[in-house]
């Protein structure tokens, strides 16, 4: 896969921006490998529809070849929402402390690869509802001990998606 033609699309979670720590370290992650990277900025509505819209219209007129999506909490809803409206599946999700069970309904992967990471101390989105997620999705889940925001957990994050990115560019 010749990376120029890849897009990462970094998604923000609800009260978080397109500069939070977390984005900014996976950007340069993906940037090692010379991937492509936006990240676009939904602050204007809290609504998870309304942003799986937002990110629609953001890639409308955007050129690739291949797409990986990865988000934070509300980001990762609006990340596998929009990869669900696809006709085709993406190369990869990579979910941090995705918002499953929580809108009232929970879009189906649709992506070639999947990880979820997810705080066993989550205090917003249960690892319970992520674990049934996970299960129904059968989709590979990593739980750490840390909480909703991942905050104890960046370096940790970086080396799964180092890796992440390593398997999808060896295909």
């Amino acid at each position: 896969m010749e990376a120029s033609k890849i897009l990462v699309v970094f998604s923000h979670g609800m009260q978080s921006s397109p500069a939070s720590m977390k984005i900014l370290e996976l950007t340069e992650v993906a940037q090692k490998y010379s991937l492509r990277t936006i990240a676009p900025d939904y602050r204007a509505s809290v609504d998870p529809l309304l942003r799986t819209k937002m990110l629609k219209d953001e890639l409308q007129n955007v050129q690739f070849e291949k797409l990986i999506l990865s988000g934070s909490s509300q980001g990762a809803y609006v990340s596998i929402n929009y990869a669900s409206q696809l006709e085709t599946p993406v190369e990869g999700l990579f979910l941090l402390a995705p918002a499953v069970g929580i809108y009232g309904f929970d879009p189906k992967i649709n992506a070639k690869k999947t990880l979820i990471i997810h705080g066993w101390n989550d205090e917003t989105v249960s690892p319970d509802k992520v674990f049934k997620y996970a299960m129904r999705e059968k989709v590979e889940t990593i739980f750490v001990d840390d909480n909703h925001r991942l905050v104890n957990s960046h370096n940790l994050i970086c080396e799964f998606f180092d890796a992440f990115l390593q398997k999808l560019l060896a295909q």
